[in-house]
C-alpha cells in the first residue's frame, strides 16, 4: 500500500522521477535480466526487506536474513534494492534461480511453513533421507518430479500457448518502470502521469480525467504483476543468466 512510509523507502531505492527518459539511457539494449531486475528492486516489499536488513547490527542475523531475502525472491546471492544492475567485469550482477526451498532441522519439532502461490508455480515437497541410505532414491524422486512438472506445463499449454522466449517491448516495460516512478517520486497527479506517458491514448485526446485514472489503475496492477513474480518469467527466460 502507498502511504508516507513506502514512499520514503522507494525514493531511498530508486532515485528517479519517471519525467525524464534520459535518466533511463540505453534501456532500449537492455537484456531479459536487467529488466527483471528492474521491475524486481521497484517491489514494495521487497524494498522494505532490504531497508530492514541494512538496520539488523549483528553480522550473523545480517547474513541470515539477506539469505532468506535472496530465497524468497529467487535470487542466487542477495542484491539491495538500491544496487544497480552492475557489470559483468566486476560479477555483481544478480543471478535469478526461480527455486524457492524450505528445509527442517533438526530440533525434535515439527515444522509449518506459509507459502503464497502465483499462476504458473508449483510446489513440491522431497524427502532426502532415503538417499542417506540409497543414492538412487534421490533420482527416482527427482524422476517424478520432472514428470509432474511436464505434466503440469501440458496443461498450461493447454490454457495459454506456450513462447519459448518472452518478448521484450523496451518502450513498453520502460513506460511502466516511469509510471512508478513518477507515482512514488513526483508531484503529478496519476491522470498527468498516465497522458504523460501514453499522450496518444482516446482519453488523453478528451481529457477524460475518470477514464484516465481508471486506464492507470488498470495499468498498475499489470506493472505491479511484474514486480511482484513476473519479473521472474522475464529473468528465466533470457537466453544468458
Amino acid at each position: 500500500m502507498k502511504n508516507a512510509e513506502t514512499i520514503e523507502i522507494y525514493r531511498l531505492a530508486i532515485p528517479l522521477n519517471g519525467l525524464d527518459i534520459k535518466a533511463y539511457r540505453g534501456y532500449k539494449k537492455w537484456s531479459n535480466r536487467r529488466w527483471a531486475w528492474e521491475f524486481l528492486r521497484r517491489n514494495i516489499s521487497f524494498q522494505k526487506i532490504c531497508h530492514e536488513i541494512l538496520k539488523i547490527e549483528s553480522d550473523e542475523k545480517k547474513t541470515n536474513a539477506m539469505k532468506v531475502a535472496a530465497r524468497k525472491y529467487g535470487l542466487k546471492i542477495f542484491k539491495h534494492c538500491g544496487d544497480h544492475y552492475g557489470t559483468q567485469k566486476e560479477g555483481n550482477r544478480p543471478i535469478f534461480n526461480g527455486i524457492s526451498y524450505w528445509y527442517k532441522v533438526d530440533d525434535g519439532e515439527i515444522r509449518k511453513q506459509r507459502i503464497s502461490f502465483h499462476k504458473g508455480q508449483v510446489v513440491i515437497r522431497f524427502d532426502v533421507s532415503p538417499a542417506l541410505i540409497d543414492k538412487k532414491a534421490l533420482n527416482l524422486q527427482l524422476l517424478r518430479a520432472k514428470e509432474l512438472l511436464q505434466n503440469r506445463i501440458s496443461e498450461m499449454n493447454g490454457i495459454t500457448p506456450q513462447r519459448k522466449q518472452i518478448n521484450i517491448i523496451p518502450d513498453e516495460y520502460l513506460k511502466f518502470l516511469r509510471m512508478l516512478d513518477a507515482d512514488y517520486n513526483s508531484d503529478e497527479s496519476q491522470t498527468t502521469i498516465y497522458v504523460m506517458l501514453n499522450p496518444k491514448d482516446e482519453s488523453a485526446i478528451s481529457n477524460d480525467k475518470d477514464a484516465q485514472r481508471e486506464k492507470f489503475k488498470t495499468l498498475n496492477a499489470r506493472v505491479e504483476n511484474l514486480t511482484t513474480h513476473g519479473y521472474m518469467t522475464i529473468a528465466l527466460t533470457a537466453k544468458k543468466q
